[in-house]
């Protein structure tokens, strides 16, 4: 059996838990995020150091944005980190689904 498939049934069940959906969706833009800067720099084959010189900053910066935990990230080095991953940078709000979401 694959890794994915039991972690997905646990998250299935977990997100059956209204307190555990309400944290998860709670914490959902920082985990995108993070995935987004991850993804784009893996997709330059570029280090955390190598984005960091690109765009004229420290790697502990670059670790800073990667972690779901930092609430910190301006919308200038956002700009910068797409700009430099040759990404187009998208900010939007959406309205709440009917379930809270």
């Amino acid at each position: 059996m694959s890794p994915e498939k039991p972690w997905a049934s646990v998250r299935k069940k977990l997100r059956e838990n209204p307190k555990f959906r309400d944290a998860y969706n709670e914490q959902s833009p920082e985990f995108e995020r993070v995935r987004s800067i991850i993804e784009a720099r893996l997709r330059n084959n570029l280090s955390q150091a190598d984005l960091a010189r690109k765009i004229k900053t420290h790697q502990p910066s670059i670790a800073r944005l990667e972690n779901p935990e930092y609430k910190g990230g301006s919308l200038a080095m956002l700009r910068k980190v797409a700009e430099a991953t040759g990404s187009r940078l998208v900010i939007r709000l959406e309205p709440k689904e009917k379930n809270g979401r």
